[in-house]
């Protein structure tokens, strides 16, 4: 699946960089893939959603999604690289509330190790 890129950054760590369109046409196979590569495995993760150019709502059902699993596991989920089009959604639905989001990756990362334990 070329819409993201798992990179880790520790043991319970990763960054994942999500890319393009993230919308019903890829949302449910990008979901299953994330999971996969996520559950049990990483705890604390950044989103990386600078390379995003579009989202709707099946999209950002797949970002609370990973933010339930990451939740189960005790961990973190944070944003980084918000566009405009995407922020605007995601304070449109109120979802950016749930998400702490940050202007890049590395500041993101600063943040998560500052919260997460054993990182």
């Amino acid at each position: 699946m070329d819409n993201y890129e798992l990179i880790p950054r520790s043991e319970s760590a990763a960054v994942v960089i999500l890319r393009g369109r993230i919308d019903a046409a890829v949302a449910t196979e990008l979901k299953e893939a994330l999971r996969l590569a996520v559950s049990g495995r990483y705890r604390y993760l950044i989103l990386d959603l600078e390379p995003v150019t579009f989202i709707d709502s099946s999209g950002l059902s797949t970002l609370v999604a990973l933010l339930r699993l990451v939740r189960e596991q005790q961990g973190l989920l944070f944003l980084a690289g918000v566009k405009d089009q995407v922020q605007l959604v995601l304070t449109q639905t109120r979802l950016n509330q749930l998400f702490p989001t940050y202007p890049d990756v590395d500041t993101a990362f600063k943040h998560l190790a500052s919260q997460a334990n054993g990182l």
